[in-house]
């Protein structure tokens, strides 16, 4: 009976209820601490997408983006008889003839033999036909 009534006494003591407020503001402080991280976070995220937006040339270009690989820009070459194209939309050709001596001027990517005259393939790849043939079948 003693222990029942000093286990009451405790129970109602204010220094237990003392400990649990300071015990349950310091889950309240927790919980928002950890939503103040998760604002921060979801600021950061925000500017930094905004600042992605913003650049001028970004890091990841689509094929339509490349350089001088764009659709209707300047071929590198001004006529292709044998045109390797991908079965993809838009289709990424590239001219496979090889010419005596260099490729065209607008040509980036010029593949010679160490051979005298070299022999040469440009490696452009472009994303739409080829063009004109040099040859036309008859």
């Amino acid at each position: 009976m003693v222990e029942q009534d000093l286990r009451s006494s405790q129970a109602s003591s204010p220094l237990v209820t003392a400990r649990f407020v300071v015990a349950l503001g310091v889950v309240i402080m927790m919980r928002s601490t950890h939503l103040v991280v998760a604002l921060l976070a979801s600021v950061l995220l925000v500017v930094s997408f905004c600042h992605a937006r913003d650049q001028e040339t970004p890091d990841l270009l689509l094929p339509s983006q490349g350089d001088g690989e764009e659709v209707g820009k300047k071929k590198p070459w001004p006529c292709c008889d044998m045109c390797i194209c991908t079965r993809s939309n838009p289709p990424q050709c590239r001219c496979n003839d090889v010419l005596v001596g260099g490729c065209h001027r607008n040509c980036k990517s010029c593949v010679c033999t160490k051979s005298i005259p070299p022999y040469c393939r440009c490696t452009d790849v472009i994303y739409e036909d080829c063009g004109k043939r040099c040859h036309p079948e008859e």
